[in-house]
Parts: structure tokens; C-alpha cells; sequence
């Protein structure tokens, strides 16, 4: 899997992977209404504060993920998505753990995410790379990676 900058050319694959308002809600939370557009998506990519990610397998996008500056040394995981017709196939942790690896070259020390409550697997697979529960804001879970 390889991660490389998210283009206008990726929007029409993202926005057919969220087909509903409830999947559009477990990706961004609040931010983006349904249905998503490239409108919204440019807003994201002219945010200076994240930098969102395609991934790739074989040259074809399969995921999507952002990392937001919260200060120094200090990022979010934002946004995770699968293509549906991939998931199942462990692209997800592939997914995390290559953001893992950028932030670390990015001297990124001190990781967290937002998730809903009700994303069982996202939860799981966050706990097994090492995120724990700190909190909850705003209805959603936060949790913190925690080096072991």
C-alpha cells in the first residue's frame, strides 16, 4: 500500500464509497453533508492544516485518511475510509499503519483520533494498534496512541 496526496482526480472514487448520510457520518462526523461533493472536498484539500492521503494498491485508490496539525509534534488521524468493496481484506490496518509510519517521519509524537461510538470494528482495530479511549466530545470517542 502506498499513501500519496489527495487530488481532485480521487473525488469521484470517495464520494461513491459513501452512500448513505449515516456512512458520510461515521467517515467525517458533522463536517460534511450529504451527499459529499467535490466542493466540500476542495475545502478539505485547501485546509492548511491536514494533509489528506490516497492510498493505493496496484495504482488503484482504495482508501482515503488525512493527518491534522494540532500543534507541535502533535497530529490527529482524521477521516478513515476503506473502498466498501475492499474492506475485509485488512486494507484498513495497511491503511493506519502506513499514516503511522508519515507521521512518525513528520516527528509526529503524540497521535489522537475521534471515532463513533457505534464503529465496533474502527474501535478494534484502533485498540490493536494501541489507541486507547481518553474521552468523549461531542458524541464521539477520542482516543490517544499510546507507545508501548
Amino acid at each position: 500500500m502506498q499513501l500519496r496526496p489527495f487530488e481532485p482526480a480521487d473525488d469521484a472514487a470517495l464520494i461513491s464509497w459513501l452512500r448513505t448520510p449515516e456512512e458520510l457520518y461515521i467517515f467525517t462526523g458533522p463536517r460534511l453533508t450529504f451527499p459529499l461533493d467535490s466542493a466540500q472536498l476542495d475545502e478539505i484539500r485547501a485546509d492548511a492544516t491536514l494533509t489528506p492521503f490516497t492510498a493505493t494498491v496496484d495504482g488503484a485508490a482504495v482508501g482515503h485518511i488525512e493527518l491534522v496539525s494540532t500543534g507541535e509534534a502533535r497530529a490527529r488521524i482524521a477521516r478513515v475510509l476503506v473502498d466498501p468493496e475492499r474492506q475485509g481484506q485488512g486494507l484498513g490496518e495497511q491503511l493506519l499503519r502506513a499514516v503511522l509510519g508519515e507521521a512518525r517521519e513528520r516527528g509526529i509524537r503524540r497521535l489522537t483520533l475521534r471515532v463513533v461510538p457505534t464503529n465496533a470494528r474502527a474501535i478494534a482495530l484502533y485498540e490493536k494498534l494501541g489507541f486507547v479511549l481518553t474521552g468523549t466530545e461531542e458524541g464521539m470517542n477520542l482516543m490517544e496512541l499510546r507507545a508501548g
